[in-house]
């Protein structure tokens, strides 16, 4: 049943800037829980049984256009905080759990629709909190870029994916650990980057801090704190942390790392190894001596060329009322 919506809500889109863009073709739609002000689901149960719900799906662009909605698993992102997978992306979890009642709607501007959905959660699963989403996914690109560089031209078609987290709540402890798994050196775009890898082998979804200190002895010694947002349980990164100033030549190094979150605190102590071909990745095949690094930034590293992210509702979920960030 199709409605005309009087409060238009805001899609927040982000992409890249590129050149020559075109006007737009499709709407943005955006997602909420029917009936509620609440930026996210959040459902309890047992295992073996079944939720229902309804989401609320509305075209706030200026023109029709259709849409596709399923469900997706939670996980984290590289940087930390909740991430959600696209339609080719496996499903194990909450999106495998979840079941619409419809998978596409053809909606006019300002139109919304009501989709009632149910959460088959399965027999035997773990307790604690698990982390998926609903995603609505426009037919047609809302916008288009091209252009041409040397002798090669591109084409790109941008889609403002918008997710609405779905949390589910199982009986059972919740713990919140974080562990460190290992250490190791990269770059990328003449920066150069420590990998930590980070575990949440806990039932909880958690937040955190650490920091990374390397010496090479009576030499060279650095720390870099960070912070860590959402951390999906059951989940691993490699948390990338950038070397500012001058960089570590190749050789050998002390890590100490120590990761806290609300499970307590742990500190390891590693070796690490700088190669030079992590050397040449950051500054290249003619790479001599540690250049100076400027800047903190490490979204070149992160994005990694022609990403495009796009954000629909800011939502999120804590443990017990934590909530998990989207990006």
């Amino acid at each position: 049943m199709h409605r005309r919506l009087t409060a238009v809500l805001v899609c927040l889109i982000a992409a890249l800037a590129l050149p020559s863009a075109a006007s737009a073709f499709g709407p943005p739609f955006a997602l909420q829980i029917t009936g509620s002000r609440a930026p996210y689901f959040v459902l309890s149960g047992q295992p073996g049984t079944t939720l229902s719900s309804s989401v609320t799906v509305i075209n706030v662009g200026s023109v029709s256009g259709g849409v596709t909605l399923y469900g997706t698993d939670g996980t984290t992102g590289q940087t930390s905080g909740a991430v959600y997978g696209t339609e080719q992306t496996r499903r194990t979890d909450v999106g495998a759990w979840i079941a619409l009642s419809q998978h596409h709607l053809m909606l006019g501007p300002g139109q919304y629709a009501t989709v009632p959905f149910q959460v088959v959660i399965p027999a035997g699963v773990r307790g604690g909190q698990h982390l998926g989403g609903i995603v609505a996914q426009p037919d047609q690109p809302i916008q288009q870029f091209g252009g041409t560089r040397g002798k090669t031209s591109f084409h790109v078609q941008v889609r403002a994916l918008s997710v609405i987290a779905v949390q589910v709540n199982l009986p059972g402890a919740l713990t919140q650990r974080l562990v460190i798994t290992g250490v190791s050196s990269t770059g990328t775009r003449g920066r150069q980057l420590l990998l930590v890898g980070i575990a949440n082998p806990g039932t909880a979804l958690t937040k955190g801090s650490g920091a990374i200190t390397v010496s090479d002895g009576p030499g060279r010694r650095i720390r870099v704190p960070f912070t860590l947002d959402t951390f999906v349980p059951q989940t691993h990164i490699e948390y990338p942390v950038q070397v500012t100033g001058r960089a570590l030549p190749a050789g050998d190094y002390r890590a100490i790392v120590t990761v806290a979150s609300g499970g307590g605190r742990q500190t390891r102590v590693m070796p690490l190894t700088i190669t030079q071909k992590s050397l040449e990745q950051a500054f290249g095949s003619r790479y001599t001596a540690p250049p100076p690094i400027t800047g903190r930034s490490i979204l070149p590293f992160i994005i990694g060329g022609l990403v495009l992210v796009v954000a629909g509702f800011s939502i999120g979920a804590r443990a017990r009322a934590r909530r998990p960030a989207e990006r």
